[in-house]
């Protein structure tokens, strides 16, 4: 068995959480809606969906970021670990960081639509009328 100590326990299960999170959220509606050949979920899970895409992603790049810090911590004087304390604190402030394209998507007014080609949820931010994105 693989020696593991708590805090980098709990960051690789905040990786887990992330991964799980995208699947329920974009990989189990898509083959849902692939294998019926019609989308099923509503237009306010596809808002969601659309909204929240980049999230689990974010959570990932900032937890293996925070890894790599606690690492680095044990390799270097003082040799300290990460609290568990700290860690979880940590874990709360990549949670709270990572929706922030979110939270400006919205700021600015962005839509989700359907789309039957590709058979996916997609976002589009709009300002004055005019699509960004």
């Amino acid at each position: 068995a693989i020696k593991i100590d708590d805090v980098s326990l709990m960051f690789v299960q905040n990786l887990a959480f992330a991964d799980l999170t995208y699947t329920l959220m974009r990989v189990l509606p898509t083959t849902v809606t692939y294998i019926t050949r019609k989308y099923m979920l509503g237009k306010l899970y596809c808002f969601v969906s659309a909204q929240f895409l980049f999230t689990p992603g974010a959570v990932n790049s900032y937890t293996v970021l925070a890894i790599t810090l606690h690492r680095l911590r044990l390799l270097r004087p003082p040799y300290r670990s990460f609290s568990t304390t700290t860690a979880k604190r940590i874990v709360a402030l990549i949670w709270l960081i990572s929706p922030t394209s979110t939270i400006i998507s919205l700021a600015f007014g962005s839509s989700s639509d359907f789309s039957p080609t590709y058979v996916s949820c997609s976002t589009s931010m709009y300002y004055n009328d005019e699509a960004y994105i």
